[in-house]
């Protein structure tokens, strides 16, 4: 029975319209039919209408819609700044081969088991460190990631130095409306951020650091200082972007911030051909 305190009131006082279909008439009350509470209550010669069981549940149901709705525009938001291209908007783990090797399914379980933890690795600020030979999966892989991480309403950013670099470049133009600063504060504060293809970038020309090693540096350092995850996907080991000319101290970031080194021993499946027609 609904409580007849005034709280339950409606706030919007209107007369009840009675309907066969809906209500009932007992002691000169309207009721609902459903629940059998009173829809409205007498005060003197003032009739004031009550909010029934069914209307609360009713209401309950449409917030929730309501918020559903919110959560779907929110992630369809967060998916169009993603840059999660058109080829791995689709990525999910449930549609991986099965007929991987081992090494890569292994990595498949442990990837999705930490998008399944994914608000304890965005507190703790958990990455990962993928590496392997060039077309085994690899990109495939981190983009089920990242997708699995939108629909749990995380904000990610999947990109490559490469294009990072064209991106900061790109606000030098004056007809640009996004500066440097802009650019890269939008990418040290996303909560993942997935660094595809890392140590193919050119960061030293001619025995110098060139521009584009102290942007990576910088950028992997704050979010490193502000336990931001970074998930790596290279066809090098740690150890070997020494060799292809990264800093120190990059390095000994990434390695610190990679909670998961984990090493894809895969063939090369871009090389198999598909039958068209």
């Amino acid at each position: 029975m609904v409580d007849l305190d005034f709280t339950n009131l409606i706030k919007n006082q209107h007369k009840i319209v009675f309907d066969s279909n809906k209500h009932f008439i007992k002691d000169n009350i309207i009721h609902c039919k459903v629940c059998g509470e009173p829809l409205e209550i007498e005060r003197g010669a003032t009739k004031i209408p009550l909010v029934c069981s069914c209307y609360e549940k009713q209401e309950k149901a449409r917030k929730m819609r309501e918020n559903e709705q919110k959560r779907k525009d929110y992630i369809k938001y967060l998916r169009s700044i993603s840059m999660v291209g058109k080829r791995f908007e689709n990525a999910n783990f449930n549609d991986i081969d099965k007929n991987h090797n081992k090494s890569y399914l292994q990595a498949c379980s442990r990837c999705e088991n930490y998008c399944n933890k994914s608000n304890e690795m965005l507190e703790n600020g958990f990455g990962i460190y993928i590496y392997g030979s060039c077309g085994g999966g690899k990109t495939y892989l981190t983009a089920c990631m990242a997708n699995k991480l939108l629909e749990k309403s995380h904000s990610v950013l999947f990109t490559n130095f490469m294009e990072i670099s064209r991106m900061i470049r790109n606000t030098y133009d004056t007809n640009n409306d996004e500066n440097e600063s802009e650019v890269i504060e939008r990418i040290k504060n996303v909560d993942f951020l997935f660094i595809d293809d890392f140590g193919t970038e050119k960061v030293a020309k001619g025995g110098e650091e060139n521009w584009l090693q102290e942007k990576i540096y910088d950028i992997i350092n704050s979010r490193y200082i502000d336990l931001k995850p970074v998930i790596f996907s290279s066809n090098y080991s740690i150890e070997q972007l020494a060799e292809r000319g990264f800093m120190e101290k990059t390095i000994d970031r990434v390695s610190e911030m990679s909670t998961a080194i984990m090493k894809i021993q895969e063939k090369n499946f871009r090389k198999k051909g598909k039958e068209l027609f």
